[in-house]
């Protein structure tokens, strides 16, 4: 009898146990579904540091994107911040960017800087674990790129360069359709952006000594094409002139980057390799076209194709004729307001995918990554030393020397 009813008080303990332990595990499954669905439904609060023209245009593109919202701003004076602020309907101003970086309730920051400053304010940001994007260029340099992205990767913070293009529905179709095979293996891809420099002030960015001229400007719109592409190829030559210069700037570029596919071809029995060619300028308005050749088909982007709202995809019937499908994209209505560049509404997508990068906890976008940041980098280099832009130069050489003294006192220590 005393051996069963201590087994009996062993039994009812052990269900009360159990009761006990379903109960605090019930509770911690709905606290965690409650916070997941939370994090994925709240207002991302983005920090804006720059109150120029490129950020006038961000934060008014974000006030029609649902899920986000400006919430704290920081300028290169207190005063420049706060006539933003009023102006954009941003309820928090800080005194500095040190400020804003570490203020808790902004959950990702946007650099929209002038070029020079955007590897130290990225890096201030990713010290600080802050989620990150970058106006393009995410930096100066293949180097300064490749420490921002190492930095990112071993804080395991979230850090993209601002390539809105690649965010447009319209684009998003068109590398679909390479992916999918459906013209083929893509032979070349063509592209051109001019806009006319002549009316720009001796204090614009376009002359800045460090970070003008129209390779820094625009060419990066068309390098990333070979992206669009070739998904995944490396880069195997570019060659790139300067025919014409102004204030001592690069204004018109041709380039030719010639891409190492990583496979043969989607048949097996094409060309290894794929060319890009392209040319920006700051002679003229060009139209401003691009067109993806493959061995069955082309896609047309239509001009302006660095913001594109539709796209024609002909499919080969025969030598010189070919079935047409245009896909239309209608960008949303931005007669609301004033813009200082053309179709600024355009930055909705590229803030709709951080922002759900950001809910989410991805430490990158799966469309444009950070190895197609660097990819594009090693391009621009490329091009830079080519054309001889004189502020690269100057700064490669700093670079190199400074390099060598390390080593130097490396040697010399051990």
């Amino acid at each position: 009898k005393k051996a069963f009813a201590r087994s009996f008080r062993e039994y009812v303990a052990t269900i009360t146990e159990f009761k006990s332990s379903s109960s605090m595990i019930s509770r911690r499954l709905f606290t965690s579904a409650a916070t997941t669905a939370l994090s994925l439904t709240k207002n991302v609060r983005w920090g804006i540091l720059s109150s120029g023209k490129i950020s006038s245009d961000f934060v008014k593109a974000m006030s029609i994107t649902e899920g986000s919202c400006a919430a704290a701003v920081a300028a290169r004076s207190e005063a420049s911040a706060t006539k933003f602020a009023e102006s954009h309907g941003v309820e928090k101003v800080h005194k500095s960017y040190e400020a804003l970086v570490n203020d808790p309730e902004i959950d990702v920051v946007y650099i929209g800087s002038v070029a020079d400053t955007h590897y130290e304010l990225a890096k201030m940001c990713l010290e600080a674990k802050k989620p990150t994007l970058v106006e393009k260029p995410l930096a100066l340099n293949y180097d300064e790129a490749k420490k921002l992205v190492e930095l990112a990767r071993e804080q395991d913070t979230f850090l993209m360069e601002g390539m809105w293009s690649r965010f447009f529905p319209a684009m998003k179709k068109a590398r679909s359709v390479v992916d999918s095979g459906e013209i083929g293996d893509i032979v070349c891809v063509q592209g051109d952006f001019g806009w006319n420099t002549k009316d720009c002030t001796p204090e614009d960015r376009m002359w800045n000594r460090l970070s003008g001229g129209m390779t820094y400007d625009i060419a990066m719109y068309l390098a990333m094409l070979g992206q669009v592409g070739f998904r995944d190829a490396t880069v195997d030559h570019v060659h790139a002139v300067c025919p014409n210069k102004r204030n001592g700037m690069d204004q018109t570029i041709l380039a030719n980057i010639l891409f190492r596919k990583l496979d043969d071809s989607i048949g097996g029995a094409g060309p290894s390799k794929g060319s890009l060619q392209f040319y920006v300028t700051g002679q003229a308005n060009t139209e401003e076209r691009t067109v993806i050749q493959g061995t069955e088909g082309r896609i047309t982007i239509t001009p302006p194709a660095h913001t594109p709202n539709s796209i024609t995809v002909n499919y080969d019937t025969g030598r010189g004729e070919s079935r047409e499908e245009f896909l239309n994209y209608p960008l949303p209505d931005d007669s609301w307001t004033q813009w200082n560049y053309p179709r600024s509404i355009g930055f909705t997508y590229q803030i709709q995918e951080v922002s759900e990068c950001i809910r989410s906890g991805k430490k990158e976008s799966e469309h444009f990554t950070l190895n197609d940041s660097l990819q594009l980098a090693h391009i621009m280099d490329e091009i830079l030393e080519q054309v001889g832009h004189e502020g690269f130069i100057e700064d490669k050489h700093k670079r190199s020397e400074s390099q060598g003294t390390k080593t130097s006192e490396t040697a010399q220590a051990a």
